[in-house]
């Protein structure tokens, strides 16, 4: 089975789709078979960053389908899409799918609710792609804040990564995200393999201690055997994917070391 890594932010803006769509292009290009899955089903906008041009992404259907109980669900593969279509000149040994959403504020008020049906379909449909796909990674691109909608997302979930900026509202929340997540969203007993924060736009002034000691004091310990923390002032939201158009810059090496990381995982 693949190992299936979830995205998350408290806010939104701390980078967090960006960074999911490079590391994963990264994997791609090593030899990995990677799929990600816009679950940010009030915002999505992974194909944007992806440049899926407007004609091909019409003819692929959305998570958003997909879940709709009103729609008939169809052949998987009608809802994903091919990435390496979109980079001619760029090679993958590897692969790397994605399933995109859609602005649809219906289907999007349905699934904020407690259904527990929801949360078994949104479970079944990761563990379907990464199966039907034979996937080693699956990335899950969850919605900002504490919602009910993001619980199927940490309950499928071997590894967590979350974004904060370094201001006191981003760094308070995470906490507080995280706690709600070991209260709520896992059983007792129950714990991630490895929980990674990505600490961005981190200002010079700020030292690799400074964060390495918040991390250590305050974020809660419902993991396996180690939280890792990755500061950088390159990580911001480029939106775009800089490790193909930039390969030699400062945040392409960044985007490339969180990839390391999650090989090593």
């Amino acid at each position: 089975m693949g190992d299936i890594v979830s995205f998350y932010s408290f806010k939104g803006g701390s980078g967090r789709s960006t960074c999911l769509s490079n590391v994963a292009f990264e994997l791609a290009k090593r030899g990995a078979k990677v799929g990600c899955m816009d679950f940010d089903l009030s915002a999505p906008g992974l194909h944007m960053i992806y440049e899926i041009g407007p004609n091909r992404r019409a003819r692929t259907k959305s998570i958003h389908d997909y879940l709709d109980p009103n729609k008939p669900t169809t052949d998987l593969g009608d809802y994903v899409l091919d990435i390496e279509k979109s980079y001619k000149d760029t090679h993958f040994d590897g692969s790397l799918l994605m399933m995109p959403g859609d602005i649809n504020p219906r289907v999007a008020s349905e699934m904020a609710g407690d259904s527990n049906d929801t949360y078994i379909n949104i479970q079944q449909l990761i563990r379907e792609f990464e199966t039907v796909y034979d996937l080693d990674y699956v990335f899950l691109d969850s919605r900002s804040g504490i919602s009910n909608q993001a619980i199927p997302m940490f309950q499928s979930a071997n590894y967590l990564l979350t974004f904060s900026k370094w201001t006191h509202q981003h760094k308070l929340g995470t906490y507080e995200l995280l706690n709600w997540v070991g209260d709520t969203c896992l059983s007792d007993g129950d714990y991630f393999d490895d929980l990674i924060g990505i600490a961005s736009n981190v200002p010079g002034s700020v030292s690799e201690s400074d964060v390495s000691e918040w991390v250590e004091d305050e974020l809660p310990q419902f993991v396996g055997d180690s939280t890792l923390i990755h500061e950088s002032e390159a990580l911001k939201k480029e939106e775009q994917i800089v490790i193909d158009t930039m390969p030699e810059s400062s945040i392409s090496s960044e985007y490339r070391a969180i990839a390391d990381l999650i090989q090593t995982l």
